[in-house]
């Protein structure tokens, strides 16, 4: 059962919806502005929301807007893999543990931002990592 006076503080931060939308509303909101994804876990009578606010990355939210205007919304799988690589280079393994998905799915998403002009890879193999490609102004 959700508490009803954290739903409606977190609903006026415009994090969650009444609705029971939050946690990949919560996602896209804070990845997108450049912060740290929420932290939230959850117990059969409790859950515990951890919300990082580790200042303004304002290139990365550039970054993030002219994407979106090229490519359209992104989905909240685009948002975490340029949420990571914000940082630097990852390798795939690191991105695929940060999506929660199979390394097969992974490789099929990073290609899908490769051709799109999104990221970029180095390397070859396990040693392959991505880096976000520069985006013209």
């Amino acid at each position: 059962r959700r508490n009803p006076a954290l739903a409606a503080a977190l609903a006026r931060l415009g994090y969650v919806e009444r609705a029971g939308q939050g946690v990949d509303k919560m996602y896209r909101l804070m990845l997108r502005y450049g912060k740290e994804p929420p932290e939230y876990r959850a117990w059969p009578h409790a859950v515990t929301l951890v919300l990082h606010n580790p200042g303004f990355d304002a290139e990365f939210v550039r970054w993030v807007s002219e994407a979106q205007n090229r490519q359209g919304s992104f989905t909240l799988d685009y948002l975490i893999v340029a949420a990571a690589l914000r940082r630097g280079p990852r390798p795939t393994a690191e991105l695929a543990r940060a999506l929660a998905l199979e390394p097969p799915a992974t490789r099929k998403l990073l290609a899908r931002m490769e051709a799109a002009g999104l990221i970029v890879a180095e390397g070859q193999g396990r040693g392959r990592r991505w880096r976000l490609a520069p985006l013209p102004r």
